[in-house]
């Protein structure tokens, strides 16, 4: 689009066909006229005939989009060659989904020796388009196509990677062009409403499992169909296992399953122990029978991993903290690389025993959190280490007894005898006069003490690195009392 020229057809006062020989490369004459009489052009003021001469480009560009997802338009402007624009999508179903199919439908076929390009822009996840012609750019953004990583619905999503990939079994697709061009996956994603970049996600994580998995059968949500069998029977044996998983998550993260046709589920109806029932999802997972899987969001067919994840064991650990004793409420132990850390502290304030956590730092299992009473209940005793006090008897003891002195005093004695980090200990009068001076001396102190007990009672390397391992795993649901299952990353 030549703006100067528009401008010098305006300056000689212009008609309807030197206006349209602007644009006659994508429109009609029929077609133009029909607009032209809706925006009538100032012949006196140029600023009011560009204007009005943009709105009828709008117009005619996205007046059909428009119509087709019940929208608006927010906002455009002038660019050099063309002109920007912003829609501001309707609420239906159709009009969530990235224009990838309704847009280029639409608007494609007004160009000759066009060329478009997508990319998601800003934390938002809005989506940019930018159509390059031969002499016209139109840069266009849909306000509400694109969904962020964080904002997606994980529920939507998990329930669409198992319903294409019913779709693909239905109709043998196993490519990611097919999977992406197969009419019936079009019309899930309008109906759904999934965003572009979860598109993009599902139909690669559907590639990977249609040339992995190869037996006939049924993808389906977590708990959803028969796969409800395995978490009931999860959950009736959990409460006689000590409640040794705090959630299902910790056994197993499986977001899907797939089901095959021959399936029998009987072993499992009849499992009356942890143990035997991850035996029995073995068998089946190896015979492709039952498989569980856990996703995450793919961007690159070339780079995504589809594994099983394995037990780590961590031979080289160590803590760390501020050696100063009052300037932090946390320690970390980390592995040796630095990859990998945990790190303890009170997480949500002097809420209760629980409050106490700890939280997995790593390029493999980011996130994952441990409760207390899990560390109490289930990995210490299995290390076979002893703590005198517990998160409960902590609690009570500063908050409903209202007396931390006693804590305080066994926190001063314990942290020097650590063995495992070297704390800058001052002695009593001092050190009493720093607690005194913290703004929220109760939280530092159930956490500190927390902190350095568990340390002292762990004692040795060798405790730290069997400790350190057993955590790791339980966060990543890779424990020797979890669940097999296949992570698609």
């Amino acid at each position: 689009m030549d703006w100067n020229t528009f401008k010098k057809i305006h300056k000689t006062g212009g008609n309807f066909i030197l206006y349209y020989e602007l644009v006659k490369d994508y429109f009609s004459e029929k077609e133009f006229k029909k607009y032209w009489e809706k925006y009538p052009i100032d012949t006196k003021n140029y600023e009011n005939a560009k204007k009005q001469f943009l709105l009828l480009l709008v117009d005619l560009f996205f007046g059909d989009l428009i119509k087709e997802i019940k929208g608006k338009i927010r906002k455009y402007t002038v660019n050099k060659t063309g002109f920007d624009v912003i829609l501001e999508t309707g609420e239906s179903n159709i009009s969530r989904i990235a224009f990838k199919q309704d847009f280029e439908k639409l608007i494609s076929k007004k160009f000759k020796h066009s060329k478009i390009e997508s990319k998601m822009t800003g934390l938002s996840g809005s989506v940019e388009t930018t159509i390059l012609d031969k002499d016209f750019k139109i840069a266009y953004k849909d306000s509400k196509s694109g969904l962020s990583n964080a904002t997606e619905n994980t529920s939507k999503t998990e329930e669409a990677q198992a319903d294409i990939c019913n779709i693909c079994i239905k109709h043998s697709l196993k490519e990611y062009k097919e999977i992406e061009k197969n009419q019936e996956v079009i019309d899930y994603f309008r109906k759904k409403g999934i965003s572009i970049d979860w598109q993009n996600s599902i139909i690669i994580g559907a590639e990977v499992l249609m040339n992995n998995i190869k037996k006939q059968g049924k993808y389906e949500r977590t708990k959803y169909g028969k796969s409800k069998i395995i978490y009931d029977k999860f959950n009736e044996l959990n409460k006689n296992y000590a409640s040794r998983f705090s959630n299902e998550n910790k056994w197993t993260p499986a977001d899907i399953w797939f089901i095959s046709n021959d399936a029998n589920f009987d072993d499992i109806k009849k499992a009356v122990s942890i143990p035997e029932l991850n035996s029995i999802l073995l068998d089946n997972f190896k015979s492709q029978k039952i498989i569980g899987i856990s996703l995450k969001k793919l961007e690159n067919y070339g780079k995504c991993e589809f594994d099983i994840p394995k037990t780590i064991n961590f031979d080289d650990v160590y803590v760390e903290s501020n050696s100063n004793i009052f300037n932090s409420m946390d320690i970390y132990i980390k592995s040796k690389d630095d990859k990998n850390k945990i790190q303890f502290r009170l997480f949500r304030g002097m809420s209760g025993v629980g409050s106490w956590e700890a939280e997995i730092k790593s390029i493999l299992a980011n996130g994952g959190k441990i409760g207390g009473g899990v560390i109490f209940n289930n990995i210490l005793p299995d290390l076979k280490v002893k703590i005198d006090l517990t998160p409960q008897d902590v609690f009570e003891e500063i908050v409903k007894n209202k007396n931390p002195l006693n804590i305080l005093k066994m926190l001063h004695q314990k942290a020097p005898e650590v063995k495992l980090f070297n704390f800058n200990v001052p002695k009593w009068d001092e050190f009493l006069v720093s607690y005194n001076n913290l703004k929220e001396s109760d939280k530092w102190l159930f956490s500190k003490f927390m902190n350095i007990n568990l340390l002292y009672h762990l004692e040795t390397e060798e405790n730290l690195c069997k400790f350190f391992s057993a955590s790791f795993n339980y966060a990543q649901a890779t424990s020797k009392d979890s669940a097999v299952f296949y992570k698609l990353h």
